[in-house]
């Protein structure tokens, strides 16, 4: 005859207790995770517009719109902003930080602060390539006058990207 086995209660309260604290651990692990990414989100671009008011406040646009007329990378003006906008990107941590404008459909690189001897440094007059997003948020900003933001992305070039956008008038 077969014998009945005994689980005391002990171990069966012990059974169900450890699988409610593991559906409470994942659960809580699963909004932690939640909130961080959120915060990662609305950090990353609160950053990017915190450098562009930096950005905004080096630029003269008068003397930025003149250097693009003439068409001079290398005048004192042009010198002074590419100083001014690589310090300020390194001291973001930033990639590149820019001005650019338009002409007709084109959108046409000014001044980077970057390195201009760098293989990945857009010279002025250069031609920009902006994906879709980019010129909702570009059109966004022109249109609206204030400070724009593109979701944070990845890709294999970037990483991790942020993408801010404001007006210089």
């Amino acid at each position: 005859m077969k014998q009945k086995r005994f689980i005391p209660v002990a171990y069966k309260l012990y059974f169900l207790v450890a699988v409610i604290l593991l559906a409470v651990l994942l659960i809580t692990g699963w909004i932690s995770y939640s909130r961080i990414s959120q915060f990662g989100y609305k950090f990353n671009s609160n950053h990017t517009k915190t450098v562009v008011v930096f950005a905004l406040n080096s630029v003269n646009g008068d003397s930025l719109e003149k250097g693009i007329y003439e068409k001079n990378d290398k005048s004192v003006y042009a010198n002074y902003l590419r100083n001014e906008l690589k310090r300020i990107r390194d001291l973001a941590n930033m990639k590149y930080l820019y001005t650019f404008h338009f002409e007709g459909a084109k959108s046409i690189y000014d001044i980077e602060g970057g390195d201009p001897n760098s293989k990945d440094y857009s010279a002025m007059g250069s031609e920009a390539n902006w994906n879709q997003e980019d010129l909702i948020n570009i059109n966004d900003c022109i249109n609206s006058k204030s400070i724009t933001s593109s979701k944070i992305s990845s890709n294999e070039i970037y990483g991790w990207m942020v993408s801010s956008y404001a007006p210089i008038v």
